[in-house]
């Protein structure tokens, strides 16, 4: 019996690898974004944030350093109300999310 590339030895369905899936993802995105498609690079942000949301239901434990990421990575507030604010994730920590 010939199995394919796309099934593990004992017969079931291989999962892709994250990486390649990242690449696919990214060459999708910039192909929309090059031809102006701004509904297909939302549905392709949408189907990833409901992928990741449910990868991190199932494995919750990278949820906080995941969330200390996105805070650092976010860019700082302008105009009055954000203006001084730390991006320190240290001085941001009494900050409620």
């Amino acid at each position: 019996m010939t199995i394919s590339s796309d099934h593990r030895e004992d017969g079931a369905r291989r999962e892709p690898e994250p990486d390649a899936e990242l690449l696919v993802l990214r060459s999708r995105s910039a192909e929309a974004r090059d031809s102006g498609d701004t509904a297909a690079e939302e549905d392709l942000a949408a189907d990833w944030r409901e992928r990741l949301r449910e990868l991190l239901l199932r494995h919750p434990e990278p949820v906080g350093p995941i969330r200390q990421l996105i805070e650092e990575l976010r860019p700082a507030p302008t105009g009055a109300a954000g203006a001084g604010t730390p991006r320190d994730p240290a001085a941001r920590a009494a900050v409620p999310p």
